[in-house]
């Protein structure tokens, strides 16, 4: 079954999304694991887990940014070379054209 396609607008929120899964299998893993974060005798797994839930989700989300832009990029890219090819086939009718058209001299 193929996957869904998704918007490219929303790929930078999906990106954050994955992200944000990531970081709390991360944790369920700290959690399976029985590891123990401690800074000074406090508990600071929730602080750590806070720290890699914002920057993962803002690693996540410019990642979907870069691929929507490198998307956005590609179509403007092929836009262009598709009107590169139109204006090149015109150029060759308008010199079809004037060739089989009738020339000054033979009309006077």
């Amino acid at each position: 079954m193929p996957l869904p396609r998704i918007n490219p607008t929303r790929w930078p929120l999906l990106g954050a999304v994955i992200a944000i899964c990531v970081c709390l299998l991360d944790y369920l893993l700290f959690r399976a694991l029985h590891v123990d974060m401690r800074w000074r005798g406090h508990d600071v797994v929730w602080a750590v887990i806070g720290f890699y839930l914002v920057n993962f989700a803002g690693a996540g989300w410019l990642l979907g940014r870069v691929f929507a832009q490198k998307r956005q990029i590609r179509q403007q890219l092929n836009a262009l070379a598709e009107a590169g090819q139109r204006e090149a086939q015109l150029a060759k009718l308008a010199a079809v054209g004037r060739l089989a058209g009738p020339t000054r001299s033979a009309t006077r």
